[in-house]
């Protein structure tokens, strides 16, 4: 497998990872109450998706 195409594939792999979080981000919005969501909750998310992804 030359570089190129790892590089592809690894691209692929993150938003994938990242698609995956959002749905889920995205379903429990949904699900939960919007008055019961927590601030806290919200910028621990935030957090999170920082140290993964930037």
């Amino acid at each position: 497998m030359n570089k190129a195409n790892y590089g592809k594939c690894r691209d692929l792999s993150v938003i994938w990872e990242f698609s995956k979080m959002l749905i889920k981000v995205i379903l429990e919005l949904v699900f939960l109450d919007i008055n019961h969501i927590n601030k806290a909750y919200f910028q621990n998310l935030l957090e999170n998706l920082k140290q993964k992804y930037v």
